[in-house]
């Protein structure tokens, strides 16, 4: 494994000879080109730019720009070797450390882990997968990012809280994840956790296909779901009917391209994919309160809260 630039800030001393996974640490790498296969420990892989690829199983899988992928302990990753110009920020766990957090972290009873951390059954399991709406977790791993590469970089006098603040975040977004699953109508855990992966790669098929004029049949199909099943699953899941959601996106989408000045209303619309300016406007007030053409439109856009829903 070849790295041109990269910045280790561990937790802990390291002993000579230890690497960077084998303690807690946080690992940032700048134009990487590497080639290995290890299991992993508890970590979060986080693309800066460019892409991160890695084969689990028999599943390759891409890190993009401002996602991260969390992975257990003993998960085999083949590490594949990436674009030129990518940047990441890697975060190591040990097994002990997340326990100690755990214990003093997690109310006993209400682990999102299903299980009291002082429990002789307990077992730190997180939900694999690539993130990639905003969280208060992907803003903070954000925001060490941009510390470890300013040029006045040097790990900060607090990094055992910091570090200990970083492992609340990843409980409590697993948490999050987790009452999500667990509202899902199945009988079996196993078939809640195959649902709500299919749920996620068909928000991800949304993300990705957001100026096409989607159906919930499509979408549905590439869920391998029926569309009832999905529009239910997707509701109980995320608190919010598919298509709307898909609308939401849209305008956000549209909210970004007008902000920058480069289109025209009608050139908004068709990169949203709508068949006229008219309905384009018309969802857009329906959101917004106040049609894009409008001064008081552009500022709506630059005020408005926006939710995010990971």
């Amino acid at each position: 494994m070849l790295m041109c630039k990269t910045i280790t800030w561990a937790l802990d001393s390291c002993e000579s000879g230890v690497i960077p996974h084998e303690t807690n640490s946080l690992f940032y790498a700048e134009d990487v080109i590497r080639y290995c296969k290890y299991h992993t420990p508890f970590s979060i892989k986080y693309c800066i730019e460019g892409e991160i690829p890695y084969v689990i199983g028999n599943q390759k899988i891409s890190v993009g720009p401002g996602s991260f992928f969390i992975a257990n302990h003993g998960t085999e990753l083949e590490c594949l070797p990436t674009p030129a110009g990518t940047k990441a920020l890697i975060i190591f766990f040990t097994e002990d450390f997340l326990t100690e957090v755990a214990n003093a972290f997690l109310p006993a009873g209400r682990s999102p882990l299903n299980t009291p951390a002082n429990s002789a059954a307990f077992r730190l399991e997180f939900f694999e997968h690539t993130y990639r709406n905003s969280s208060p977790l992907s803003i903070q791993i954000q925001t060490l990012a941009r510390q470890m590469i300013s040029p006045a970089s040097h790990r900060p006098d607090d990094f055992q809280e910091l570090f200990f603040n970083l492992a609340q975040n990843l409980f409590s977004f697993n948490g999050h994840t987790q009452g999500q699953i667990n509202s899902l109508h199945a009988g079996q855990t196993a078939t809640r956790r195959e649902l709500y992966r299919r749920l996620l790669s068909a928000r991800d098929f949304m993300l990705d296909q957001w100026s096409e004029p989607l159906t919930l049949e499509a979408v549905a199909r590439h869920a391998c779901l029926s569309p009832y099943h999905f529009h239910r699953s997707f509701r109980q899941a995320f608190d919010e009917a598919p298509m709307r959601w898909f609308r939401q996106l849209k305008m956000e989408k549209a909210r970004e391209l007008l902000s920058k000045g480069k289109l025209t209303v009608s050139e908004a619309a068709v990169n949203c994919g709508f068949s006229d300016v008219f309905s384009f406007s018309k969802a857009f007030k329906r959101t917004y309160g106040a049609p894009p053409s409008t001064e008081f439109g552009l500022r709506c856009r630059t005020t408005l809260l926006e939710v995010s829903d990971t």
